[in-house]
């Protein structure tokens, strides 16, 4: 009692027996949806989602042609999911969080116009509503 520890202790992990019995459920890869106006995600709205001191990329692993994202280089945003990468600052090499930014669909609901219809319940009936509304600009199927 009360002597130093003179060697570094070492303690074996499993992630991988961790992972499974305590992240059931979980996405292997997170997905960030955003509805704003814009077409670009700054390093501050995502960053709490990982480990502080992560850096981020467009590949993983990164090589010359990677691009790091930062706070004066933002992501790009489009409708279609695209893929990007956190890396701890201490991380070994393949350890990496893989997630996704898309931007939310646009749905353009037009305003419907019925036909009359006189009957005993009256009213105006409709044929379809959908007929002239879009999502992402292609026409909406019921």
């Amino acid at each position: 009692m009360g002597e130093p520890i003179e060697t570094p202790i070492n303690v074996s992990i499993n992630a991988s027996a961790y992972v499974n019995s305590f992240c059931q459920g979980q996405p292997a890869v997170q997905h960030f949806t955003f509805c704003n106006a814009s077409n670009t995600v700054s390093i501050a709205e995502i960053a709490a989602h990982f480990p502080s001191g992560c850096t981020f990329y467009n590949a993983f692993p990164v090589v010359n042609n990677t691009t790091q994202y930062t706070a004066a280089n933002s992501f790009p945003l489009g409708a279609v999911a695209q893929t990007f990468y956190a890396i701890a600052p201490v991380a070994s090499e393949g350890c990496n969080f893989a997630f996704t930014l898309s931007k939310c669909l646009t749905l353009n609901a037009n305003n419907d116009i019925g036909n009359s219809v006189n009957n005993f319940s009256g009213g105006i009936a409709f044929t379809n509503i959908l007929q002239n509304d879009t999502l992402n600009e292609a026409a909406v199927i019921a």
